[in-house]
């Protein structure tokens, strides 16, 4: 039987900090406070662990590499909702990236995860010939980086 464990849009009393434990590279950063919605409270502690962005600029200026807001949009169902807009202005390295980190301090076993992205109707444009486009998810652990 499923349980939920963690639920969010980013609604009511939900934020980001400012980005803290900066290293040469980049920092972290963590969305904070409770959303009014669902009353579930940033950041998550799944299993015992975390959950953080990691704001890798590729030794960029962090602030002009990455800009992260949660914003109102226009949500899937055509109505108005808030949303994390994780933004990588320019990419320095092949290391710069923007990600939302669930770190559990134990073994989560099976689980699953569901989330509405939405890309800008200009993708192509924007991205260029040539151009990149960082993955959504990735997954990692001890052994199989």
């Amino acid at each position: 039987m499923a349980n939920l464990l963690f639920s969010s849009g980013f609604e009511g009393g939900v934020s980001l900090s400012a980005p803290y434990n900066s290293f040469s590279t980049g920092a972290y950063q963590d969305v904070i406070g409770t959303d009014a919605a669902t009353g579930y409270t940033w950041p998550g502690s799944l299993w015992g662990g975390k959950t953080s962005i990691l704001l890798l600029s590729g030794g960029g200026n962090l602030s002009s590499v990455i800009s992260n807001t949660i914003e109102t949009v226009t949500g899937h169902d055509g109505n108005q909702t808030r949303a994390l807009h994780l933004d990588v202005n320019q990419k320095v390295q092949e290391v710069t990236q923007d990600s939302l980190w669930i770190q559990p301090a134990r073994e989560p076993g099976e689980f699953y995860i569901s989330e509405w992205v939405k890309l800008p109707a200009n993708l192509a444009q924007q991205l260029g010939p040539g151009g990149w486009l960082a993955p959504f998810g990735e997954w990692k652990s001890v052994d199989d980086f």
